[in-house]
């Protein structure tokens, strides 16, 4: 019996494989009913299963609207009670019909467990020999499509490295004048050359009075931090009064200037004032691409009422707001102390700024780059600047 099956099989698939090789053979072959139909829109089952709930909600609806309408024209109760159930048994036969239909639905988009492999399908027909003929010399079917001839290379003669080019985007500091003292100049290059002031080195606060303890910037850092500007300070104050406790000057920690975001970074041995931790703390930071050119003290002859800072933009040297530290609103300037009234005849105004100068060709605007000052260990004395610098951009 083995037998027999074994040669109706080899049979069908042997005529099968005849069959196909005809171009328009009519006969349907074994398992044609098993293909898919095509399927223009798939539906998936959480589709049926939105609108099965609101046509098995509606459904609600349209029974209590047929039940209340025919309750206001029939008054025999009976026949009411007998449409009432049949409502009820409308809506639970339409419900368990749309719970089977979305049901089936997602049993039918559950794929099931790989069944085994199945025999091997009969050869299909032998394809066209137009580009495959063992026969014939084979040729390509393309083409370039270059229609213009290759050009040269150029190759453009630079120099790799130029050593004569001077950096940019860098801070560079101006060097000590002691001719005239008390003062920080820039001679500029060309032809005549000029000399230009740059800042009036000073010691503003108290009377300008030499008190305390003198402390000045150190060079220990790596990264020369006097040479790049000041871009913010931390204080300590007394709000009632205005004492200025102690105070902190900030430079950008960046190895390069980024155009992003400054690292806020106190320069090295130049923390004036008491060393513990009293009063209230206040911090302004420069905005990015920006620096301080410009600081003004307040003082009533015997404390530091209040300092005001000044930024100015890095290459265009126009003056920048700032948020302030004392309002919390973007002002010309940021403020650090009690309120302050200029005409006020009892308090000193003192200022130190920097102006702009003539640098080759291009104009450039200096900033505050070297600080010290006097203390005690109570409270800060005064602040001195004694340097500049500019960005080379």
């Amino acid at each position: 019996m083995d037998s027999v099956n074994q040669s109706l099989e080899s049979a069908k698939k042997s005529i099968g494989s005849s069959l196909s090789k005809l171009p328009n053979a009519g006969i349907e072959k074994e398992n044609d009913v098993f293909k898919k139909p095509p399927v223009l829109i798939e539906i998936s089952w959480q589709t049926y299963r939105l609108v099965g709930f609101i046509f098995f909600g509606l459904s609600f609806a349209i029974m209590k609207y047929i039940v209340d309408h025919f309750e206001q024209k029939i008054d025999d109760g009976e026949i009411m009670n007998v449409l009432k159930i049949v409502s009820f048994f409308f809506i639970l036969n339409f419900g368990t019909f749309l719970f089977m239909t979305v049901y089936y639905k997602f049993r039918k988009s559950v794929k099931g467990v790989k069944g085994p492999k199945g025999d091997v399908g009969i050869r299909g027909p032998q394809g066209k020999s137009s580009h495959c003929n063992i026969c014939k010399v084979k040729t390509g079917s393309f083409k370039k499509d270059r229609k213009t001839p290759m050009k040269k290379e150029q190759i453009e003669q630079k120099t790799i490295l130029d050593f004569s080019s001077r950096p940019t985007n860098v801070w560079k500091a101006f060097a000590d004048s002691t001719t005239p003292p008390n003062a920080l100049y820039h001679i500029s290059v060309g032809s005549p050359a000029k000399t230009f002031i740059i800042m009036n080195p000073d010691t503003i606060g108290v009377s300008k009075a030499q008190v305390g303890t003198q402390i000045v910037t150190q060079e220990n850092d790596e990264w020369l931090p006097d040479k790049k500007p000041i871009i913010g300070v931390s204080a300590s104050i007394n709000k009632n009064n205005g004492d200025l406790y102690s105070i902190m000057f900030f430079y950008d920690g960046n190895k390069t200037h980024s155009i992003q975001n400054y690292k806020y970074k106190p320069f090295d041995g130049v923390k004036l004032g008491s060393d513990t931790k009293k009063g209230d703390a206040f911090e302004f930071r420069a905005p990015k691409n920006s620096a301080v050119y410009k600081v003004k003290t307040y003082d009533n002859g015997v404390i530091i009422k209040a300092i005001r800072f000044y930024c100015a933009d890095i290459k265009t040297g126009k003056q920048v707001k700032v948020m302030d530290p004392f309002t919390n609103k973007m002002r010309s300037y940021g403020h650090i102390g009690v309120s302050i009234d200029e005409n006020n005849q009892n308090i000193n105004i003192q200022t130190v700024a920097c102006s702009k100068i003539i640098v080759g060709e291009k104009v450039v605007q200096p900033f505050l780059s070297r600080v010290g000052g006097w203390q005690t260990s109570e409270h800060v004395c005064a602040i001195k600047f004694s340097g500049a610098s500019y960005f080379d951009y």
